[in-house]
């Protein structure tokens, strides 16, 4: 896992990348403005040749904060996903207006402490506690994003893992149990 919420996985699988293509297009709806009743496939996005576009459908009210892109690749042995995950723009604009807030609060208090000490003041809370609870807003902040995200991450993989038939590179095959 990385601190920043992106990953890059391939997947491979031994079937024909027509294949892989018409078994991915299957599992993609036509994104939509508003989703009045929720599409039976397990994405929504575009499928456009060896290339495409996605985002998991949102099965409750907050939507989805992850986009996966990829490229279908043949390969002497069959087909390859190369997938990267992504946050969507608009969960990037706000984190950035999120963050930047909190943290120019967060100089204008360490700014304050600084030319006025950092003890408590008569009447006023002390800037050490500010500067904790901004502090604490950006941890809480950093903290719903990445579970979100790396929760959507491993839920999508596994659908696309199993749905194509894939493995991921490098990982040994798996073995049926009986």
């Amino acid at each position: 896992m990385t601190l920043l919420p992106y990953q890059k996985l391939t997947l491979r699988t031994d079937s024909p990348l027509e294949a892989v293509s018409a078994r991915l297009s299957a599992m993609v709806a036509e994104p939509r403005l508003f989703l009045w009743k929720s599409p039976s496939e397990p994405f929504l996005g575009k499928v456009r040749g060896n290339h495409f576009k996605l985002t998991p459908v949102p099965r409750n009210r907050r939507g989805s904060q992850l986009v996966i892109v990829g490229d279908l690749v043949r390969v002497p042995s069959g087909t390859e996903l190369r997938l990267v995950f992504r946050l969507q723009a608009s969960t990037i604009v706000f984190g950035v207006v999120w963050f930047g807030g909190l943290l120019a609060v967060g100089a204008l208090l360490l700014r304050a402490g600084l030319q006025r000490g950092f003890g408590s003041t008569p009447g006023r809370g002390s800037f050490g506690t500010g500067i904790a609870f901004i502090g604490g807003m950006v941890l809480f902040g950093y903290a719903i994003v990445s579970v979100a995200f790396w929760s959507g991450v491993r839920s999508a993989r596994t659908v696309l893992r199993d749905g194509l038939g894939c493995q991921e590179a490098g990982a040994a095959p798996r073995r049926l149990v009986r």
